[in-house]
């Protein structure tokens, strides 16, 4: 249970964009990039944004295995207290 509280107190910041809408950002930022001449400047500040989301991404990845670390522990937790109590009773 201490486990448990620890790892809900550890939780990484979830970022505020879906996976989805995080890749709809890099298509565009992307298609941008690429369908015409930019100046340096320009592209470099693209790119500077689609690292930014890139790592949101990433964050958004560690978030969710986070979530289902902590899930996995309450249903592993769940389990151990129902066998608990039935162990307690004298069956014979």
């Amino acid at each position: 249970m201490e486990q448990l509280q620890r790892m809900i107190k550890a939780a990484p910041k979830k970022p505020r964009d879906s996976k989805d809408i995080i890749i709809a950002k890099l298509a565009e930022l992307e298609a941008q990039r690429t369908r015409s001449s930019l100046p340096l400047s320009e592209e470099k500040k693209i790119l500077r944004q689609m690292d930014a989301i890139k790592r949101s991404k990433s964050q958004l990845d560690t978030y969710h295995n986070h979530e289902n670390g902590i899930k996995e522990k309450k249903v592993s937790s769940a389990q151990c207290d129902f066998f608990a109590m039935f162990s307690s009773f004298d069956l014979i």
